[in-house]
């Protein structure tokens, strides 16, 4: 809150705050610098400090907080806006705050004009003009209605703030916060507090730490007031509101929001702000949960849309859930999570240790009870392994690993593992062959969870003579073309499902895989087309009720779903102190291929085996990757071999390109 540094926030947290419309409590604004010379003026001006001596003491607590909060520019526009509405005040003339902040407005577009286009500098300024011009009238109304003046004042500076920078949101985000004033107002009376303590606390640290030390503690009190207010709003179903991006729904909520002020202005202040929560609180949010049909009744089984990764859950009981696999980012699996109601995970497995399967492990275990956590035989890669470990110890539990033949039985949920008896070597990729298989039964529905197992654990399988058959499977490897067709077929699933990114690097899924599951007559769901993805069991038959995008997506701050490797990786590379390993394959290059989604959303019809497919959203070719060290292949793998006895594949086969690589090959992950 002093410094904006949130490095080491909760991502979970953070994204609570943000729906909640709290974000600027944990960014440097305006709001920070205007508390801190607030309280010092306050105290001088108590002891009849004359105001140019204000004024100086104000500018020195200025340069100190800078001096923290580092010089950034986002500091400094901070700090500078509210040095000028603060400047006026403490002159005594607080008229002249608005000529100020609209001559200094128009100093810093000369000097940059690029501000013009920077979302945050126009939310400063908005803020900054509205707790000037619009907070003021408004808590005077809200008095002379005998409204308490501390709730007055609370209540007016959330509401001014709120309405100024909303259509700036909206324009960025596509989103409004229904719950962003209510939020505001019960945070507002404890802000002060822990923005001062917390700032007495980093300027006395480097002095004399004990002092520091009780500070920082005093100021954890109403922080965790402040979280817990965050957590309660950000948590609400349908606590913000779908809305047209770009200017053009920023200028229709402009206007919105102009006509509503009307109407409130002919109303009252007082009735205006009842109806609006009432309205936001009771009406919209309950019954916008209530008809989002989702959790969707009797689900079994459901893929949650976080991106390109894996994150499963299986069905064990209200509010008790077992989960495989965490997916590459905490905020879009808690999410899904936190939608499904579970707060028990009395069963956590992770497949293998790659970060799309383990970086958003975190999410996972926020604000959950997690009982037993199970891996896989092979440790690799290290940055995996530290990150699960690291996250393991902090909330006090430790993983242990599932072997061939083990059984588990969770509420409803029936677990077998049946694969890999030992970790492989020396394999295409170790860490996917040595994935955990697992087949689930729930209420006599059979779920094969094969990880990221490629064709030689599929192989092993196969050769193995165990039993394969399921109704649902849930496809390898996120659609990749690593995978075997006498593996495929012996499943006999009635449901494919396939967990797959938006716009992925890695051309998932490939079309030789859905040119093989449709020849099987397999329908398929897929994550980057259906949101997420819940199976039910519907009176003895397998259905499936999806979420859609749109709606499985709210808080993952955008539309544009990519593999979120960049946060995952920065996370494990500071917890490392390490870069991270690459993990696309060697020899391959994805590029986005402009074609619409598919019409199809239950079954492809047909796909034409080459490097684009209208049921895939990207194209490959064959060329050196930059993100990658070669990689030889000593054998192409047919994939077109006989996947039932007098069966053929009518997808291409490796062998029909002359020794190239096949271009739906591309993955290393």
């Amino acid at each position: 809150m002093v410094d904006g540094d949130t490095t080491g926030l909760d991502p979970v947290l953070t994204e609570h705050f943000r729906l909640a419309g709290l974000t600027h409590l944990v960014a440097v604004s305006g709001t920070n610098c205007s508390i801190l010379i607030g309280s010092v003026l306050l105290v001088l001006r108590r002891f009849g400090v004359r105001p140019w001596a204000c004024g100086a003491a104000g500018a020195l607590v200025l340069l100190v907080f800078v001096a923290v909060a580092r010089p950034s520019p986002s500091v400094l526009r901070a700090a500078l806006m509210a040095a000028i509405a603060l400047a006026a005040l403490a002159s005594g003339r607080p008229r002249q705050a608005l000529p100020s902040l609209s001559a200094a407005l128009l100093a810093l577009l000369l000097w940059d004009p690029e501000l013009a286009r920077n979302a945050g500098f126009a939310m400063s300024v908005l803020a900054t003009a509205a707790l000037l011009v619009i907070a003021p009238p408004w808590a005077e109304a809200l008095r002379r209605r005998r409204v308490p003046a501390g709730i007055a004042e609370s209540v007016a500076v959330a509401a001014a703030a709120h309405v100024v920078t909303a259509p700036v949101i909206a324009a960025i985000s596509g989103r409004v916060s229904l719950v962003a004033i209510p939020a505001n107002v019960l945070a507002e009376p404890v802000v002060a507090s822990a923005t001062v303590l917390g700032f007495a606390a980093a300027v006395v640290s480097p002095l004399w730490l004990g002092p520091a030390r009780l500070l920082a503690d005093l100021a954890g009190w109403p922080c965790r007031w402040l979280a817990w207010v965050a957590h309660f709003f950000g948590g609400l179903h349908g606590a913000t509101l779908t809305w047209p991006g770009g200017g053009a729904g920023g200028l229709a909520l402009l206007v919105l929001c102009a006509g509503l002020l009307a109407v409130a202005l002919r109303a009252g202040p007082r009735r205006s702000l009842a109806a609006a929560a009432i309205t936001a609180l009771f009406v919209l949010i309950p019954v916008r949960s209530i008809t989002s049909g989702w959790p969707a009744r009797g689900w079994i089984f459901v893929a949650c849309d976080v991106g390109q990764g894996d994150a499963l859950v299986l069905s064990a009981g209200p509010h008790a859930a077992v989960a495989i696999d965490a997916g590459p980012d905490p905020v879009a699996v808690d999410r899904c999570l936190h939608d499904l109601a579970v707060s028990n995970i009395p069963l956590l497995i992770l497949s293998h240790d790659h970060l799309d399967h383990v970086a958003g492990i975190s999410g996972v275990l926020h604000g959950r009870h997690v009982g037993r956590v199970l891996t896989g035989p092979l440790e690799d890669p290290p940055s995996g392994v530290h990150l699960v470990q690291a996250a393991l110890r902090a909330h006090g539990l430790q993983s242990a690993t599932a072997a061939v033949g083990q059984s588990f039985d969770v509420g409803r949920v029936h677990l077998d593992v049946l694969a890999p008896a030992v970790a492989f070597h020396n394999t295409r990729s170790d860490p996917n062959n040595s994935s955990l298989v697992l087949r689930a039964t729930i209420d006599g529905k059979r779920i094969m969870l094969p990880g990221d197992a490629e064709i030689d654990a599929q192989r092993s399988l196969v050769e193995s003579g165990v039993d394969l058959r399921a109704d649902v499977l849930k496809i390898p490897h996120h659609g990749s073309a690593y995978s075997d067709p006498a593996f495929l077929a012996g499943v006999g699933a009635q449901l494919g499902v396939i967990s797959v990114g938006l716009h992925n690097d890695y051309g998932h899924p490939s079309p030789l895989l859905l040119t093989e599951m449709a020849r099987l007559g397999v329908p398929m769901r897929r994550t980057d087309r259906d949101g997420d993805v819940a199976v039910i069991d519907d009176h003895g038959s397998i259905s499936t009720v999806v979420r859609g995008t749109r709606a499985s997506t709210v808080g993952l701050g955008g539309t544009e779903r990519r593999a979120q490797w960049p946060h995952s990786a920065a996370a494990a590379t500071r917890a490392l102190g390490q870069p991270m390993p690459t993990v696309s394959g060697g020899n391959a290059r994805m590029g986005s291929c402009p074609l619409g989604p598919s019409a199809s959303t239950i079954c492809p019809q047909s796909y034409r085996a080459s490097s684009c497919s209208p049921a895939m959203r990207n194209c490959s070719w064959v060329a050196p990757s930059a993100r990658s060290p070669p990689q030889l292949v000593a054998r192409i793998r047919r994939l077109s071999s006989p996947s039932a006895p007098g069966a053929r594949s009518r997808g291409l086969s490796c062998t029909n390109w002359s020794g190239r690589r096949c271009s739906a090959m591309p993955v290393w992950s």
